[in-house]
């Protein structure tokens, strides 16, 4: 391993040094993972405070397991008094927290609460600090969809308030609309149309709808209002019928010295703006004892609905070893199935019941894309198997893509589903960030002999991680599993849709250690005008609430 005294030396000069502090970007630094980059970085803050009266703004992913409440303590304790100051969003409500967090030199807050500031609320959070760590990369986007349902509804907005320019848009919007869905055929039904809305007729509506909006007392139409406004100051894609745009009230803020820690330094997101100034760190570890198993077969959310055995294949294919701890990772769906394969397969080597429950609850955990990162707890396991490909939807890449053309104010292009070079890459870089990370979980401070068990079609993102991992010994298998028939798949309505968003919505919040989760956030998520529809979907995901623990309130959602 490279000198651990020296390997952070470009970090603690970048907090310390004023000379080297940059306003204008955000300096990239890539540590590997499992080296201590978050360790060390609350290290050299503590000791800052004791030479200099520098204010920072220390931004990190979780509050969850009291992790904000131990970044605080770790500062304290080599500042060698209190300087750092936790602050959450229920800290929001008490002006006494408000007042003690612009004193604080310190202050420490969630990548959401960030988000918040970057929405302008909160300003005084920010106010007269110097210095922003952010662990991670701090996600912005916020999606925005219209539909064609939408644009009609404008009609019955307009007629409402009586507002010519409410008409007006509403007919612009459907003209163009129909035009662009008209142009697409079948030969571009995985195309997403580009429409930028430059014509001087839009320029003219851009300028009169926030006032529009501001003299509307209906919240409902305000929301739908305000995501007109989105999508014509953005522009868009057409795709799938819809209209999608990013929410332009997230912009990043920036202090005197801005500073992201961030093992996946590969990401593609920071090669889309000049915001990002990526400081390229030397690897320290060294992989050759190590085996990465890359088995070559699809895992997709639908390949993996369709197959039959890859489980128990899997489960034999690496010989599992019951004196050995292996890390499996799947996603939330296939949790519970994976689970029960375990537990056959020990079965079936002679185990007894009791036998079981304690190799269960020893060797073999089961865990889920989306819930890993950030995860300490498997950091001395020696396996990890990877059974799922962590594709987000397409739409997300293409609306990262978009987000940061429009930030830089660069040409933007239609978007061919798996065609487009920059989406592309945008996709194959977040698989392979969120695989690394996955498999970084295990043997953190790499003095074991590791095996990595990769199940995945996807080659590129499987060449970006063995980058990250000098001298690893690479083997790679074909693989066939057993599929059921192909079935025509059930499209969701549009109230099923509907259900997912507020249950993935809610399992973010509690993924983000958050005690609740106010409707008025989930409705905004959903875009949904009918308090009536809204009632319904909430009460659609009631058995879902109780199972996670939840509790449905007047206003909000308690969470467990």
């Amino acid at each position: 391993m490279t000198e651990i005294l020296n390997y952070f030396d470009d970090l603690r000069e970048q907090i310390m040094n004023k000379e080297k502090w940059d306003r204008d970007r955000f300096h990239v630094f890539d540590y590997e993972a499992g080296t201590g980059k978050s360790r060390n970085s609350k290290q050299y803050i503590g000791e800052m405070t004791k030479v200099y009266f520098y204010r920072v703004l220390y931004v990190q992913r979780f509050i969850r397991d009291n992790e904000l409440n131990q970044t605080v303590a770790l500062i304290n304790e080599h500042a060698g008094r209190e300087v750092a100051l936790a602050f959450t969003g229920d800290d929001t409500k008490s002006n006494k927290r408000k007042n003690q967090a612009k004193e604080a030199q310190i202050l420490c807050i969630s990548q959401r609460m960030f988000s918040e500031i970057c929405r302008g609320n909160h300003p005084e959070l920010i106010d007269n600090r110097n210095t922003l760590i952010i662990d991670e990369y701090p996600d912005l986007l916020e999606k925005i969809a219209v539909s064609e349902r939408d644009i009609g509804y404008l009609w019955f907005i307009q007629y409402k308030y009586r507002n010519e320019s409410i008409e007006t848009l509403a007919q612009m919007l459907k003209d163009k609309f129909s035009e662009c869905n008209n142009k697409m055929n079948q030969d571009r039904a995985n195309q997403m149309v580009y429409i930028d809305f430059h014509e001087p007729e839009y320029v003219v509506i851009k300028s009169q709808l926030p006032d529009i909006i501001e003299s509307i007392s209906d919240k409902s139409d305000k929301i739908l209002l305000s995501r007109m406004l989105q999508i014509v100051s953005n522009g868009c894609f057409l795709y799938e019928k819809k209209l999608h745009t990013f929410d332009n009230q997230f912009k990043f803020k920036m202090l005197d010295n801005n500073i992201i820690l961030d093992a996946n330094g590969f990401d593609y997101r920071y090669s889309l703006s000049n915001k990002f100034h990526i400081r390229h760190q030397p690897k320290s570890y060294e992989y050759s004892s190590s085996i990465f198993y890359h088995y070559d077969v699809k895992t997709s959310k639908t390949e993996l609905s369709r197959q039959i055995n890859l489980h128990e294949q899997a489960i034999e294919k690496i010989s599992l070893n019951t004196n050995e701890r292996t890390l499996f990772i799947t996603d939330k769906d296939n949790k519970a199935q994976l689970e029960e394969k375990i537990v056959d397969f020990l079965s079936s080597t002679g185990m007894d019941d009791e036998e079981i429950a304690t190799a269960i609850n020893e060797n073999f955990k089961v865990d889920y894309f989306g819930n890993i990162i950030g995860v300490n707890s498997y950091r001395e396991f020696e396996n990890v198997v990877v059974l799922k490909t962590p594709n987000f939807d397409y739409l997300t890449y293409a609306l990262t893509y978009l987000f940061y053309k429009r930030i830089d104010n660069k040409p933007v292009e239609d978007v061919c589903v798996f065609r487009h070079e920059e989406v592309e890459s945008i996709r194959k870089s977040a698989v392979a960030g969120e695989i690394y990370q996955g498999i970084k979980r295990i043997n953190r401070d790499n003095s074991r002999q590791a095996k990595m068990y990769v199940f995945t079609t996807n080659q590129d993102a499987v060449d970006l991680i063995l980058q990250q991992l000098p001298g690893i010994q690479y083997k790679k298998v074909m693989m066939n599993v057993n599929k059921r028939k192909n079935e025509p798949i059930k499209k969701k309505t549009k109230f099923e849709e509907q259900v997912e968003i507020v249950k993935a919505t809610i399992l973010i919040a509690i993924s983000e250690g958050r005690e609740s989760i106010q409707k008025k956030e989930i409705r905004d998520k959903l875009g949904e005008i009918d308090k009536g529809n809204f009632s319904r979907i909430i009460k659609a995901c009631q058995s879902f609430m109780e199972s996670q623990g939840c509790k449905n309130e007047w206003q909000k959602i308690i969470l467990k």
